[in-house]
């Protein structure tokens, strides 16, 4: 029992680091984020952090694990819907983004442009990398169940999902920059057509009809493209 009480200590604890970590990165910057700045914020002694973590690096890897925790948990809970086919989970991962978008409203707006800054350029990258190992695994499962019930006709799973999935994060990063842009009218049939592109290029990957359906119009208009 004393064991647990411990653990969960010691994972509070390095959450609270984290998180305070994460604090400092989206306002000041991932320049800022040094050890001896976070020390100085949280007046915490250098042992002590190096008790919870063994370098920067370290700490810096479950920064970024934390903030995309919560959209990985959205994910995972989709992919254990067992009266769901794996048509209707794809289209559910897709409709979360936009759920994201209606949850947080300018606060994601907010997020994006602090993410975006130029630099915190390192920590956009290590998040998209680390969204997109999370996520492979999740959408290669999908595709296997669609394959097994013959929604899908693919050769090999693994592949299909890492092409899907590379299309998908390119175009989530383009709707990032398209909800920070002052020029919203001008690029949005931009955007839209390449949307349509990508659910074309997708289905044609599957074998399967998703156009309108990955991007709905609801999905749309809750990331306010529509």
């Amino acid at each position: 029992m004393s064991r647990t009480r411990s653990d969960e200590a010691y994972n509070k604890k390095r959450l609270a680091i984290s998180q305070t970590a994460l604090q400092i990165l989206l306002e000041e910057g991932a320049q800022k984020l040094s050890v001896n700045y976070l020390l100085r914020k949280m007046n915490m002694a250098k042992g002590v952090f190096f008790h919870y973590f063994k370098s920067k690096e370290e700490l810096f890897n479950h920064v970024v694990h934390c903030a995309y925790s919560p959209i990985l948990e959205t994910m995972q809970s989709i992919l254990q819907e067992k009266e769901l086919g794996a048509v209707e989970k794809l289209v559910r991962l897709y409709q979360s983004v936009g759920y994201m978008k209606a949850d947080y409203g300018k606060g994601l707006d907010d997020l994006l442009k602090i993410m975006y800054r130029e630099d915190n350029k390192l920590f956009l990258t290590a998040l998209m990398k680390q969204a997109f190992e999370v996520s492979l695994p999740i959408f290669e499962e999908i595709i296997l169940e669609g394959v097994t019930a013959g929604d899908f006709y693919v050769d090999s799973h693994h592949a299909v999902a890492y092409h899907i999935l590379t299309i998908t994060m390119a175009l989530n990063q383009e709707i990032g920059v398209y909800l920070l842009s002052d020029h919203k009218e001008t690029n949005r049939k931009k955007l839209m057509d390449k949307i349509m592109l990508s659910e074309k290029i997708i289905g044609f990957i599957l074998n399967c009809n998703v156009s309108g359906k990955l991007y709905q119009p609801a999905t749309l208009k809750r990331l306010e493209i529509l």
